[in-house]
């Protein structure tokens, strides 16, 4: 699907000829770091296919600049990072750049002058700063049900990561000692990992899912 995705975009938004976009196409399902996700079902496989519906449709409405297009990125953006949040920066520049690029070229006096559907200076700004407006205003909204439901599937308070201690233990010790925990028992717990063998690198999924282990003796406090 996501090789399915990228061959319609370099068809219908870049115009490549439909060989050419089936080679693409082609290229991006056979592409090493797809497969491999893929035969590990990392969530990668499933993340991947949101961003380049995110593209396409960011594509979409740059070249057509409708709201329920911008709309449908945003609700793609919140899956999006529902998957991996490394996205999330990607996501919320996109939510102002997106608006400001699809009416930069119509707020210049210069391209204005060449477009054959002209509009008035102040129109295009006034809609241009609707758009972005109305794009941060979806992000706040969606982001905050996303915080709020994560929270409540989590029982604790609304926010984008609700553990994040939880992917702690897959580094080392040294670097989990630079680490400032929000929790303070998270802190005490790694200062005494001598007791549960936390430089052993062969234990770090024992660390996470193991009896008597670090996750383990912080939920207990």
């Amino acid at each position: 699907m996501t090789a399915i995705v990228f061959a319609l975009i370099c068809s219908r938004f870049f115009e490549m000829s439909n060989r050419l976009s089936f080679l693409f196409g082609l290229m991006c399902a056979l592409d090493p770091c797809q497969l491999v996700w893929e035969r590990y079902v990392m969530t990668e496989t499933f993340s991947l296919l949101v961003y380049v519906l995110v593209l396409y449709w960011s594509l979409a409405y740059l070249r057509d600049r409708r709201l329920w297009q911008l709309a449908v990125v945003q609700a793609l953006s919140v899956l999006l990072i529902g998957f991996r949040m490394s996205y999330l920066l990607v996501v919320q520049a996109c939510t102002i750049l997106l608006p400001l690029i699809a009416f930069a070229r119509c707020a210049l006096p210069a391209l204005r002058k060449r477009s054959e559907a002209r509009a008035p200076e102040g129109g295009v700004l006034t809609i241009g700063l609707t758009h972005v407006v109305a794009s941060i205003a979806m992000m706040f909204v969606m982001h905050g049900a996303y915080k709020y439901a994560n929270g409540w599937l989590s029982n604790r308070e609304p926010a984008y990561c609700t553990m994040p201690e939880l992917t702690l233990p897959r580094f080392g010790r040294r670097r989990l000692s630079h680490l400032t925990p929000r929790d303070p028992r998270f802190g005490e717990l790694i200062a005494n990992g001598h007791q549960f063998k936390i430089n052993d690198l062969t234990l770090r999924n024992a660390q996470q899912f193991g009896e008597g282990f670090l996750i383990d003796r912080w939920r207990e406090n």
